[in-house]
Parts: structure tokens; C-alpha cells; sequence
């Protein structure tokens, strides 16, 4: 098992979209991934204690005295709290982020929620792909069930890329954090197109299987019920299974795409 820190200075450069995208290469590696204390919020660090003490400072939890961290006079803390205009403990702090639905903190909850859903990040192979453009960074993460994709742009500008995936092909690339559908892939170079700094997670999955209604004719099923008992009755619920399992494979709270869905319900 591999492991894997943080090595860059705490948010050196205060640039949100370079913290997302190295704390995404880092939470797509093999192995158990390390983040220091005040990663998950963007704190920074004070260069002029020196050596390690750097980022050692307290906690920053609150806007409150020493930060949250302790009631003692300031003068008796082992290192300052930092007074930072921009990275100080009155800007950047856990209680202002919870607030914020779209703060660092909870990004990186949700980052590392959806890292928990699939094993392959910490358990599956790695194989580094080789597009033209040196400035993105292309791995599959792959297992035996579970296939994901991850491109990443290390530019400060918007940049292209084609992907040699043909052994896929036919498979549909699923964007991991908004569950999004992206066009095929082809037996030609898939294309994308990375914003400053970005990155994208996609599942691969097999396309689904055209439903099928009762009679057989290939259209669309429809279920009509006026009930949840009528709809689960012989022969609606043959119908219901076969409708439910692609609506749960579209849900990015369902940890078992991969796998075949047997609900029990058809005879």
C-alpha cells in the first residue's frame, strides 16, 4: 500500500482552483492519502518561525481568541496563531466555512465522500496514458469491477487533449461529481477541453441495455399505477425492476453501478 502527503507549503499561492487540483491528483492515487491539519479549509502557514514550525501553527477553528484553539494568554501558545490579513484566523476558519456550502472544507468532504465509493482509488492498478500535451496529466484507475478515468490540467490556461481510448469503445464516460453523461467513446481520439487548472473524474460504464416493455415490441416500458402494492403486483413489477435499475445507476449516491442489479421481484 502506497502513501501519499501533501508536500506543497500550505495554499502558498491562495489559488482555489490550484488547491482543488492537486488535492484532486492526490485523492485519485493509489494508496491512503495523507492531509496535514488546515489543508481542508486553505490555511496557511507562517515562513518565519522556520523549519517545520511553519506549519505547526494552532488549529484555526473560530474567529475567536487564539483562533478556537485555547483559552491560555497568546503569549504562553508554543507557536503564534497566524494574523495574516488574507490566511489569518479571522478570515480562514472551520466555523465560517461549515456556513459556506461552497467553502474549500466542504469541497473537500464531498471529494473525499465520492473517494470512498469506489475501492479502486486505494486499492486498484494505475496506468499513466501519454496524450500529445504534455501539460495534462491522464491515468486510468482500474479493477476488477470498477473502471475511472482521470484527467487533469496543470496550466494556468485552458488546454486541449485527445485520448487515445479506443479499447473502450462504446463505453460512456460518467463525470463523478455531478453524475453528468459524456458523449461515447469512439474508435477515434476522445477529445477534451480542461479549464485553468481543472480536472474530471469519470467512471466508465457500459452502455445500458435498451429497455424493453412487456409485449416485447422495443418501445419504452411505461409503468401506470395507482399504487406502490399495484405496481409491484405480477405482471407491473417485471416492468418496475426493469425501469428501477438504470434510474439507480444515475444516481451518484449509488455505490453499486458496477455490479448486476437483482431486485428479486420478477418470478
Amino acid at each position: 500500500m502506497w502513501a501519499f502527503a501533501a508536500a506543497w507549503p500550505r495554499c502558498s499561492t491562495n489559488n482555489r482552483r490550484r488547491i482543488e487540483l492537486l488535492k484532486s491528483i492526490l485523492l485519485s492515487f493509489p494508496g491512503t492519502p495523507i492531509l496535514y491539519y488546515g489543508d481542508e479549509i486553505g490555511m496557511g502557514d507562517n515562513i518565519y518561525l522556520g523549519d517545520r514550525n511553519g506549519v505547526r501553527t494552532p488549529m484555526q477553528w473560530s474567529g475567536d481568541r487564539n483562533a478556537g484553539f485555547s483559552r491560555a494568554l497568546p503569549a504562553r501558545l508554543y507557536s503564534p496563531v497566524l494574523l495574516d490579513p488574507v490566511y489569518g484566523y479571522q478570515s480562514v476558519n472551520v466555523e465560517a466555512q461549515l456556513s459556506d456550502p461552497s467553502s474549500l472544507l466542504h469541497w473537500t468532504r464531498n471529494m473525499i465522500g465520492l473517494r470512498k465509493l469506489f475501492k479502486v482509488f486505494g486499492r486498484g492498478r494505475i496506468e499513466f496514458l501519454r496524450p500529445s500535451n504534455r501539460k495534462i496529466l491522464a491515468y486510468l484507475r482500474t479493477s476488477d469491477k470498477e473502471q475511472i478515468l482521470c484527467v487533469a490540467n496543470l496550466s494556468r490556461f485552458a488546454q486541449p487533449v485527445e485520448l487515445d481510448l479506443a479499447r473502450f469503445e462504446g463505453v460512456v464516460p460518467v463525470e463523478m461529481l455531478g453524475y453528468v453523461e459524456f458523449p461515447p467513446i469512439r474508435s477515434e481520439p476522445y477529445r477534451l477541453t480542461l479549464g485553468p487548472y481543472g480536472y474530471l473524474w469519470f467512471e466508465l460504464q457500459a452502455p445500458a441495455a435498451p429497455p424493453r416493455d412487456l409485449d416485447g415490441d422495443g418501445s419504452e416500458p411505461v409503468l401506470a399505477a395507482a399504487s406502490l402494492r399495484e405496481a409491484l403486483a405480477v405482471p407491473a413489477r417485471a416492468a418496475f425492476e426493469r425501469l428501477l435499475g438504470p434510474f439507480l445507476r444515475r444516481q451518484r449516491w449509488f455505490g453499486r453501478k458496477s455490479r448486476v442489479i437483482d431486485f428479486g421481484l420478477s418470478e
